[in-house]
């Protein structure tokens, strides 16, 4: 490895994603040096430390369940879902859309939740309104 890339892949010693602590705005110090990391491109370096540190701070998976702890609202659409998730420094990081995604398609196979497309959703008096037979379960 030349002197180049050794210096490239030592750049970020330390990395400090954000996260909320008592409902105010902090850094948090993840220090990368000290950690045997595989990839040699400096983003897969970043994302592999964030992924194996003792108290990740990204993912690459998420639970139907841990998925409706943080998405309360009835009747969000995927789109919003994916948004939020990557709108909002209160919610987990995850690698990518398809965490999400592949979350909703287990709670829907485990029955947790239902899909259905979204001209089949009405809203009356704030509450979402869906014949059954529009609704995928467990599939």
């Amino acid at each position: 490895m030349g002197s180049r890339d050794f210096a490239l892949r030592n750049l970020y010693t330390n990395v400090w994603p954000l996260k909320i602590e008592n409902g105010n705005f902090v850094l948090d110090k993840v220090r990368a040096v000290e950690r045997v990391l595989e990839a040699t491109n400096i983003h897969e370096r970043l994302i592999e430390l964030l992924l194996r540190v003792p108290l990740p701070r990204v993912f690459n998976s998420l639970s139907p369940k841990k998925l409706l702890e943080f998405i309360k609202e009835q009747g969000a659409d995927v789109k919003t879902i994916v948004d939020t998730f990557f709108s909002s420094p209160e919610f987990p990081c995850v690698i990518d859309d398809n965490v999400i995604k592949k979350a909703i398609a287990e709670g829907v196979k485990d029955g947790l939740f239902g899909l259905t497309m979204k001209d089949k959703v009405q809203r009356v008096e704030n509450e979402v309104v869906v014949s059954i037979e529009h609704v995928t379960f467990k599939k």
